[in-house]
This record gives structure tokens, sequence and C-alpha cells, in this order.
């Protein structure tokens, strides 16, 4: 059988070489149906709770801070049928647009996120704060509060105000 001839149709040729291919003449755009793709996270997000983690290592959290983090929801009142660990390392993009849009959040933990324009993150460790009808409040990574004293009670008290515990 000779390929001399085979053609592909244009619809084709994107869905093989979408993440290959750049058109130069004008501005790329993504299907509808890719748009509305839900992230992959951990949790079932019951109770509008997200938390931020970036781990290069994981999918999610790797086993030692994943274990930890149920730890501290245990304290919260919370288990992981509440929350969505999402995992910022994995998204080229992530906003407060992007978050709002995809999980709806009411609270927002973020684990070892850097503060920047277009995110919402408190520059204060420990210390809750509202934007956009959103309570947040943010921290070192797991990694490093894991093996920190000081650092779980400074954590614990801010989540005591960040949760009216």
């Amino acid at each position: 059988m000779s390929l001399d001839k085979f053609q592909m149709s244009s619809e084709l040729v994107y869905e093989l070489y979408k993440n290959s291919l750049v058109a130069l003449d004008s501005a790329q755009r993504k299907p509808e149906s890719l748009n509305s793709e839900k992230p992959a996270f951990l949790g079932n997000h019951t109770k509008n709770l997200l938390i931020l983690v970036r781990c290069a290592n994981a999918l999610h959290l790797d086993e030692q801070s994943l274990q930890l983090l149920i730890g501290i929801l245990s304290a919260c009142k919370l288990t992981m049928d509440d929350v969505a660990v999402f995992n910022i390392h994995q998204h080229e993009v992530v906003n407060d647009e992007y978050l709002i849009q995809h999980f709806q959040p009411q609270k927002i933990i973020c684990f070892g996120i850097e503060a920047k324009a277009d995110l919402s993150i408190p520059k204060n460790i420990f210390e809750p704060i509202e934007r956009n009808n959103i309570q947040w409040i943010s921290s070192p990574p797991l990694e490093q509060i894991n093996g920190d004293v000081q650092m779980k009670k400074s954590l614990w008290n801010g989540l005591k105000i960040f949760f009216g515990l």
C-alpha cells in the first residue's frame, strides 16, 4: 500500500499536531470544547474550599505532604471530600479568573505559591484576607512546614481565624 496519495483533513492534522503546530498569521484559538475542560484536582470539593499547591514531583502532592495536609484538614474538622487540591505546577496560566471559573471557591489556602499581580495571594503568610469575595490565606510549602513546630503553630493560629474555630 502506497502512502504517496494519502491526504488528511485539516481537523485531523489539528488534532494530531495541536501541541506542536503554531499558526503564525493569526491568533491561535482553542476549540470551545477544550476551553471548558475541568482541571484535574484531588478531593471532591464539596465545601468550595480550594487548596493551591506547587509540586513538581507528583500529579497533586507527594505522600508526605498529603499526610500532613490530611492532618491539617482533620484539625479544622474537614476531610479530603470537602476540598479540591489543585497543583498549579501542572498549568501554564493560573489567575483569579481561572480559579473562579473552574472552582467557584469561597476560601483558598495557598501552600508555597508566590504572590503575583493576577493572583490574589496574600503577601503576609498565615494572615487571612478577603479579595473578590473569596477568603485567602497563604503559607510556605507543606514540605517546609512539616519539620517546623513553630511554623505549624503559626499556620494553626491563622487557620483558626480563617475558619472561625
